[in-house]
């Protein structure tokens, strides 16, 4: 078996999915073939894979593939599939990794941008691949011509359509039948697939608890989002009655009535697992996160940003500190691109040393979930470098202020 195949064996029941598990010798073709699959699981998406090293190289796509010049639709990168699944449809049973409707939505073959020999294709594409920037040509009945996967950050990337004479001024893709469809075994909605017809609206169930893991799940079907610090709550909206119960079952109704009054308006039966949180036009008056970087080669480079781990008091005393270490100009050698900042960001000399706890070190060597955990004087801003061994857990690292 290809061991690239390990992670899709592990995550599988055969004994109780019908996707494919022995992986079969296929003879090697001149073409490599491509398959986008509809699947709709928890979440509709679309599968893209695409035929490297005698597997199939696969991304999830929430909004699925467009022919629309410049559009950009993120795809996840997920682990690799055997070549027999490009042939794969049918319903993966409740309860298996995956579980839903798989339909094959579109298929063909591909091949790289560039001309040459059809030999020389799976080195050449895993070239682009290792460095985050694939182009090629597909010939399906749906997707036809040149098309990019651009990574982004880790296993995010973007499928782009590129201009040619095959680009479409609209496309509705969920208005084009998959080309080999599924029936589902039975009718079920996606409200009566998971809401029980004697759910009790009454007594909302308990939530699941996090709980100490060594290691981070990585796939399409999580979701991670900021850490609030406010109140768990279940809430039940059943024919414009709201039912908000706290983590232990202890009815919020009276305490929050302006967010009970605001649920009312909701048309549809649900429920939510959420928090409760009071934004505080304070609590970020100092500033939102630090910038952290490191030397290479006695150049400054960003390994990412940090946003927890402060105190009210830790807060204020950095801003004090900071007070005296304002720059007009980005100490980087490159200035960063950083996603989502609420604000403009405001350089500091680059002098302060902090250490930081975080869990792993990513593709792009940036840190993944960074926690603040003090300032040191110790050292000096520039003996802080990446000579630093992936298994440690906590690094030191200069702060700046956005």
């Amino acid at each position: 078996m290809n061991t690239t195949l390990i992670e899709y064996k592990q995550k599988r029941n055969f004994n109780d999915t019908p996707e494919p598990d022995e992986v079969s010798n296929i003879s090697k073709k001149s073409a490599l073939s491509f398959v986008v699959q509809r699947h709709d699981a928890s979440h509709l998406h679309y599968d893209f894979r695409l035929e490297m090293e005698g597997v199939l190289k696969s991304w999830a796509i929430p909004k699925g593939p467009s022919m629309i010049i410049g559009e950009k639709r993120l795809a996840i990168m997920v682990e690799d599939h055997p070549l027999e699944y490009g042939k794969f449809y049918g319903e993966i049973p409740e309860g298996n990794y995956g579980a839903g409707i798989v339909e094959i939505w579109d298929k063909g073959t591909y091949s790289p941008m560039e001309d040459m020999k059809s030999s020389a294709y799976d080195n050449y594409l895993l070239d682009q691949l290792k460095k985050g920037d694939l182009k090629f040509i597909l010939k399906g009945k749906y997707l036809k011509g040149a098309f990019a996967l651009v990574r982004m950050k880790e296993d995010n990337w973007l499928l782009i359509k590129k201009k040619d004479d095959n680009a479409l001024e609209s496309f509705d893709i969920e208005a084009l039948k998959p080309i080999q469809p599924c029936q589902k075994k039975n009718n079920l909605t996606t409200k009566e697939k998971y809401i029980p017809k004697n759910y009790n609206w009454e007594t909302l169930q308990k939530p699941m608890l996090a709980k100490l893991t060594n290691s981070i799940k990585n796939n399409k079907d999580w979701i991670y989002e900021m850490k609030y610090d406010g109140y768990r709550a279940i809430t039940g909206v059943h024919h414009g009655q709201v039912n908000m119960k706290s983590r232990k079952g202890i009815s919020f109704n009276l305490q929050y009535p302006p967010l009970i009054q605001e649920l009312k308006h909701i048309k549809d039966d649900i429920v939510m697992d959420g928090e409760i949180v009071i934004e505080n036009k304070n609590s970020r008056q100092y500033f939102g996160s630090l910038i952290l970087g490191v030397y290479e080669n006695q150049k400054l480079v960003y390994i990412g940003n940090c946003g927890s781990g402060f105190t009210e008091a830790s807060l204020k005393a950095l801003h004090e500190k900071f007070s005296t270490l304002e720059t007009e100009t980005c100490p980087f050698a490159i200035e960063p691109k950083m996603r989502g900042l609420k604000g403009k960001v405001t350089w500091l000399h680059p002098t302060l040393v902090c250490n930081i706890h975080y869990s792993k070190l990513t593709q792009d060597n940036f840190l993944r979930h960074p926690v603040f955990a003090g300032l040191r004087t110790d050292k000096k801003a520039t003996e802080i470098t990446q000579e630093i061994p992936f298994s440690q857990i906590k690094t030191n690292a200069y702060a700046d202020r956005k």
